[in-house]
């Protein structure tokens, strides 16, 4: 970030960008930006920590407090947080200093927030983080890869890829994709069951048809012949559910 000597300092000027979920008239969100000593951080990294946002902005002035940004379903930091000086000034100076500069390798973007009020602190997004995750179309490791959007329709492709090629080959292949997926889910080796399990299936199974797949796992002969513990058992048929239906 240059500094140009000649340039308007602009600190103490509100932007143009205002909140819309602001529960009150626009005068009053106004007076309250010209008051407030609460500024906006965003662009941070989803692994960017308290403790960082501290040791950062605590250069300019004393710092009241700092409200990370979480998921509101995961509970989880999701890019932004709030950060409250004791004094006008002192929040002045952030704008002016450390706006623009980078944290984590991101160049993070401070702005004037009304203040902070419980609940502000959890993502607006339809998926629990922030709006800008959700559209964003360029792949973002700090902020958790693509956006939910892309994650979710990926994870469909990857599915009907499956029960194409299953069709294709046989419900054997279709069996041990799934076994295989659910068995990395739970840190469990192949070699934990018995490998009948997806010779027999063929016989049981039918592609067409997923609901015959878990008639079939909640048999006791599934238990019997291919030796599939029964607590396995019923976590595969959950997962079964979870995937296909």
């Amino acid at each position: 970030m240059s500094f140009d000597p000649k340039s308007k300092d602009k600190a103490g000027e509100l932007s143009t960008y205002r909140d819309m979920r602001f529960q009150g008239s626009l005068t009053d969100q106004e007076r309250l930006l010209s008051q407030t000593t609460t500024l906006y951080i965003g662009n941070l990294s989803y692994f960017t920590s308290e403790e960082q946002v501290w040791e950062l902005f605590r250069r300019t002035g004393d710092i009241r407090r700092v409200i990370m940004g979480l998921d509101r379903f995961q509970k989880t930091p999701c890019g932004f947080c709030f950060v409250e000086y004791y004094t006008r000034v002192d929040a002045e100076d952030a704008l002016r200093y450390v706006n623009g500069t980078r944290l984590d390798d991101r160049v993070i973007r401070c702005d004037w927030d009304a203040g902070f009020k419980e609940g502000r602190q959890y993502g607006r997004g339809k998926h629990g983080g922030q709006v800008r995750d959700e559209y964003r179309q360029n792949f973002d490791a700090g902020r958790g890869g693509w956006n939910k959007t892309i994650q979710e329709n990926s994870e469909i492709h990857e599915r009907l890829n499956v029960l194409h090629l299953a069709r294709e080959n046989s419900v054997d292949v279709l069996m041990k994709h799934v076994l295989r997926n659910f068995l990395r889910k739970l840190d469990i080796d192949l070699a934990d069951i018995n490998q009948p399990v997806f010779k027999k299936a063929q016989v049981a199974l039918s592609v067409e048809d997923l609901s015959v797949l878990r008639r079939y796992l909640q048999s006791e002969r599934t238990v019997e012949e291919f030796g599939l513990r029964e607590d396995l058992r019923f976590a595969l048929e959950n997962f079964l559910i979870e995937v296909f239906d």
